[in-house]
């Protein structure tokens, strides 16, 4: 009876013990890895050693490491780095440079294994010599076309001096460029340097005059006094060309058609009729297309332009605002490859906007200085609709199209009204754009009116 009721408790006992609930997880780990040691310890001097160990608080694995790893001096063989555990281990396959600072920045690559969490911006330095470098360069990399970023260029020093070191030599310190389009070099060396902004490719060179690139003009003196902050512009200095994309070939049974091109519903004042072929056309005669007003009348077509890429036809012409034409396009007016042509006379009727349909446009500007020759540039949809130079603190343009548009500035040295890039070769820096702040909205009929301010131009070079 006594073992029955001693077993019946064990029973219990253990029962009891199996369902124990564990206590809560507690809240998620948000902390990214932190480095407990190092060998050699950060910021060791007289180190000869090539294998480093770095040891965090926890699990860690990295991620993307040759895109992330920047070492500076940029070694002529990549390092081999692992991660396994708790531990990085860095091998470096080059000798060691004598008395010189070495900076490992791992960007993104450390995460911790449980939640992702990353060390954001870690960095591993080091000496061969008596002393770290401590000194530092900040900076500014902006588009000159745009006055946007590009946070996948890299800015770069060259303790070579020759304009040819950024073409053929792999520059000894590199850092990355951020979403503000700023830059941080650290742990440098005192002297005098060559700064260059390059693509982040293999090569980290200019060599492709297409790819984008900026240059300071002069050498930049690095010893600890602090400087104005340097702004590059980066620009191509040519276009990458294309093949012409060519129109589809019509189907089989479908006729050759001249499609009009219309705003609104109607032709805009200030533009060509446009027509877009919907094959390509080898032939074009202007003498056979007729332009005529609503009572019949002949209207002069003032000029008639047909594109390179033989799709479009442009019809030039003094609308008058509100009116309904009609252009009568005759069967022999254009013909394809093969010498085909439309199958009989044809005739678009169309009408032009009325001047209700336009908004009118004043801007304010608080600090114009026309001897920057600045040029207004009105963009919609990242199309550019036109180019004004401004002579005048107060802008005015009638017949402006409802919508919404991007404001930029335009700093125009030659007065051609366009941006013009640079050419390193030339030692010609681009022409700059800026961002006017703040979209503006244009109603139809409506005086739209606003107060905008000219941006400065920052760390222009001379």
């Amino acid at each position: 009876m006594r073992q029955t009721v001693l077993l019946f408790i064990s029973c219990i006992f253990l029962f009891s013990c199996a369902n124990m609930v564990p206590p809560g997880g507690g809240p998620k780990d948000s902390l990214a890895p932190v480095l407990v040691s190092a060998i050699p310890a950060v910021k060791s001097t007289q180190v000869q050693s090539k294998k480093i160990i770095l040891t965090f608080d926890e699990f860690i694995t990295l991620e993307k490491i040759q895109e992330n790893l920047i070492v500076t001096p940029v070694p002529k063989n990549n390092p081999i780095v692992e991660g396994r555990l708790r531990n990085i281990t860095i091998l470096l396959k080059d000798s060691l440079l004598p008395n010189t600072t070495y900076a490992f920045q791992f960007g993104n690559a450390i995460k911790d294994v449980n939640e992702g969490n990353i060390a954001t911006g870690f960095s591993y330095v080091f000496s061969t010599g008596n002393n770290i470098d401590t000194l530092a360069l900040e900076g500014k990399v902006l588009l000159a076309e745009s006055g946007k970023t590009d946070s996948t260029l890299l800015a770069v020093l060259h303790q070579n001096l020759d304009d040819s070191a950024v073409k053929k030599l792999t520059p000894p310190y590199i850092t990355r460029i951020d979403g503000k389009g700023k830059f941080n070099f650290k742990y440098l060396p005192s002297g005098l340097y060559r700064l260059y902004v390059v693509p982040n490719d293999f090569t980290k060179k200019y060599d492709d005059s297409t790819k984008r690139f900026a240059f300071l003009d002069q050498p930049i003196i690095i010893n600890g006094v602090t400087e104005n902050t340097p702004v590059l512009y980066a620009f191509e200095a040519f276009t990458k060309t294309s093949p012409p994309q060519r129109a589809a070939n019509r189907k089989k049974d479908e006729a050759l058609k001249a499609l009009p091109i219309l705003e609104n519903g109607g032709q805009n004042l200030l533009l060509p009729l446009r027509f877009r072929f919907n094959d390509k056309i080898t032939q074009v005669n202007p003498s056979l297309w007729k332009l005529t007003d609503s009572t019949g009348a002949s209207k002069k077509i003032e000029s008639f332009f047909f594109d390179t890429l033989q799709q479009e036809v442009s019809i030039q012409h003094n609308w008058n605002a509100g009116n309904k034409y009609q252009i009568v396009i005759e069967k022999n007016a254009f013909a394809d490859s093969l010498g085909k042509t439309i199958l009989k006379n044809d005739t678009l009727k169309f009408r032009t906007l009325d001047e209700k349909e336009y908004g009118l446009l004043r801007i304010k500007f608080s600090n114009l200085d026309t001897s920057q020759h600045p040029v207004l540039l009105i963009y919609q949809e990242s199309q550019l609709v036109e180019s004004i130079a401004l002579k005048d603190r107060t802008f005015l343009k009638n017949r402006i199209l409802p919508g919404s548009y991007e404001l930029k500035i335009l700093f125009d040295k030659n007065k051609n009204l366009k941006w013009d890039t640079g050419n390193f070769e030339l030692k010609k820096q681009p022409e700059i754009v800026l961002p006017i702040e703040g979209k503006i909205t244009i109603r139809a009929n409506w005086d739209n009116e606003f107060d905008k301010t000219i941006p400065d131009r920052p760390g222009i070079s001379k």
